[in-house]
């Protein structure tokens, strides 16, 4: 019987790293979630759905300039995203990412849905994200351990003012 019991535990440990959290609700993500923010900068849509940066910081190399990167790399860019434009968090995750471990995914939408009527994924994962990290801390385990709340820390985006806000 202790075979069995300790292939169950191990079972059921080893799910927990293939299974993701949503914390939107959740103390951790309590800056973030429901919230509205507002770009400082002119963004690019690219992929199916993720923001990046407009210097083209991330995972790609880039040449003279991020719209070349973008290319360079194979990103498909689907647009751009002005500076003033409102977007609104609406879901935490903390994401599996396999062998490497676990990350933080943010999604939002644009205030005004005419630019995208589908969630966006704002840069929170240096595993997946074109871009570096928004977030204050990537990586879920250091957060729980600091205990410290998500926060946007890039200068892409403040939070709106109060007279803006859903």
């Amino acid at each position: 019987m202790k075979p069995f019991v300790s292939l169950l535990c191990f079972v059921a440990c080893a799910s927990c790293a293939v299974v993701d959290h949503d914390v939107t609700n959740q103390p951790v993500a309590a800056n973030l979630s429901g919230k509205c923010f507002v770009t400082q900068q002119t963004l690019y849509l690219v992929n199916t759905r993720e923001l990046s940066i407009s210097d083209g910081a991330g995972a790609c190399p880039h040449g003279d300039s991020a719209l070349f990167g973008l290319f360079k790399c194979g990103f498909k860019l689907n647009g751009t995203v002005p500076a003033g434009t409102e977007i609104i968090v609406t879901k935490v995750t903390d994401e599996a990412m396999g062998e490497s471990g676990r990350c933080w995914n943010v999604q939002g939408r644009f205030k005004d849905a005419r630019l995208s009527p589908s969630e966006i994924d704002i840069p929170s994962c240096n595993f997946h994200s074109f871009s570096k990290s928004w977030l204050n801390n990537w990586i879920p385990t250091v957060t729980y351990q600091t205990g410290e709340k998500l926060e946007f820390t890039s200068d892409a985006v403040r939070p709106c003012d109060s007279s803006s806000a859903p």
